[in-house]
């Protein structure tokens, strides 16, 4: 009796026990999520039921307003000590609590993250941006997925090949083309553009597609005091003052210009690859025998060529020194990434396929993952380009405009990203560079036109040293050399 009486209390002990630990494991603080402006409706979107399903956490998620407004809600959150577990937004709303003292170091709770370190490995140059000047840690950078250059110049095929006329490979080549172009089509505008007269093919042949450009002597100037730049805006005025240009250019805004080469008014129009829906469809609705194709970076007189792109960090995960959960937001935060190709792309089968090596989506089921970008702590570095693609692909004409573009890499192009892009910005360098930039880009269009005679370039080059230039590169040297 004895013996049976210890076995059923041993088993009892055991079976509270279990109880126990279940309960435990199940106990998991609610926590308070706090991100950038949502495009969507938070309360329905599919990616909470899923967050919380992978992660084991209840998390109310809030959205902070779009804009300056929203940093300015964000720090007034932060200096009221309101308690959010989690803050995930742009980098400046990083910057700026960081500044405030708003932060907590992560270097503790990260050891406890082995997913995150994972995905995003020690040797990342994307550490560097969330690293505090005391070399501590005090966010989770997440890169931006996409890679390569994606912005080039769409032009109309059948109308050079009917013509005769032959792609170009270098700025001369160019320049004949587009004087071919405008004798053979004279009722077209040979080219189209952005009021910024963006052209990143064609400065390619200029050897100032460098928003930093390093000098023989090893210091960094910005564009403006390349001296490279200047031949640079003399071709393109050449080309206005010779009506190769759209002389409307400087008042046209994104749809203006796509307009005018779908309709059928323009010859080729500057093209980013995220343009693509409505771009190739509408083209065909006016001419079904259109066939699109698109300019190649140009070579310099040395045979180079060269686009610069942005691979810095879309967000920036961090924890509040308010936060009454650290420990489970950085658990959170490994739990999804963790399961990240699930939570991003879903699951093979049923959300996406591979075909021939690529991620495609299978729709409509596919779309349940559309809102991840408001939620995601970090992308998987290694492998998130390669998802990232399948969410290109949900759209035939946004692919079509994505795949055309990025595989428009001459073999040896030479793709240049700007030394400052993971550096902790100066906010006396962002507001120099603001209101110098402005003022020059300002200054480039009116010499563009004519407007401005191009013998006063060198003058708007002193207008822009004495709108802070010299202190520009001081301040950017001394940050690149750490």
């Amino acid at each position: 009796m004895t013996r049976k009486l210890t076995c059923l209390l041993i088993a009892l002990c055991l079976l509270f026990s279990t109880v126990y630990v279940a309960v435990a494991e199940e106990e998991k603080p609610v926590l308070r999520y706090l991100g950038r402006d949502a495009t969507f409706d938070l309360s329905n979107s599919p990616m909470i039921e899923i967050l919380q399903n992978i992660t084991g956490y209840t998390v109310e998620y809030e959205a902070l307003p779009a804009g300056e407004e929203g940093l300015t809600k964000l720090m007034l959150l932060l200096s009221s000590g309101t308690k959010y577990d989690i803050v995930n937004g742009f980098t400046t709303y990083f910057d700026k609590a960081l500044a405030a003292g708003a932060i907590m170091p992560l270097d503790d709770l990260l050891q406890n993250a082995p997913n995150v370190l994972a995905c995003v490995p020690e040797d990342s140059a994307s550490w560097t941006r969330v690293t505090g000047s005391d070399g501590k840690i005090y966010g989770i950078p997440q890169l931006l997925p996409t890679g390569g250059p994606v912005s080039t110049i769409a032009v109309r095929k059948d109308l050079l090949d009917a013509a005769g006329i032959e792609m170009p490979t270098t700025a001369e080549e160019f320049y004949n083309m587009l004087v071919a172009v405008k004798e053979a089509y004279p009722d077209m505008i040979p080219l189209t553009t952005d009021e910024n007269c963006s052209l990143p093919p064609v400065i390619s042949a200029f050897d100032c597609y460098q928003s930093w450009y390093q000098l023989d002597d090893g210091t960094w100037v910005p564009q403006a005091l390349n001296e490279n730049y200047k031949n640079y805006i003399a071709f393109l005025n050449k080309l206005y003052t010779e009506g190769l240009i759209d002389v409307e250019f400087p008042a046209n805004d994104d749809a203006t210009r796509k307009a005018k080469f779908t309709s059928g008014q323009a010859v080729m129009t500057y093209f980013q690859y995220w343009e693509g829906s409505g771009f190739y469809s509408a083209m065909e609705t006016t001419d079904p025998n259109a066939v699109i194709d698109y300019i190649p970076f140009l070579r310099d007189e040395h045979g180079n060529a060269g686009v610069e792109v942005n691979l810095g960090l879309e967000k920036i995960f961090f924890i509040p020194i308010s936060a009454e959960h650290p420990e489970d937001a950085i658990a959170w935060a490994d739990a999804f990434m963790a399961n990240f190709k699930a939570i991003y792309i879903g699951e093979e089968g049923i959300d996406h396929e591979i075909v021939d090596g690529q991620y495609r989506p299978i729709m409509p089921q596919f779309s349940v993952h559309d809102t991840v970008w408001f939620f995601m702590p970090a992308i998987d570095e290694a492998v998130a380009f390669e998802y990232w693609q399948a969410r290109v692909r949900k759209s035939e004409e946004v692919e079509r405009g994505y795949m055309d573009t990025f595989a428009l890499k001459v073999e040896d192009l030479n793709i240049v990203t700007s030394p400052l892009e993971m550096l902790a910005p100066n906010d006396e360098l962002v507001t120099l560079m603001s209101q110098a930039g402005i003022n020059f880009s300002n200054a480039m269009v009116k010499l563009i036109t004519g407007s401005v005679s191009m013998d006063e370039y060198d003058t708007a080059v002193d207008q822009y040293n004495k709108d802070g230039g010299k202190r520009i590169v001081e301040l950017a040297n001394a940050m690149i050399a750490g």
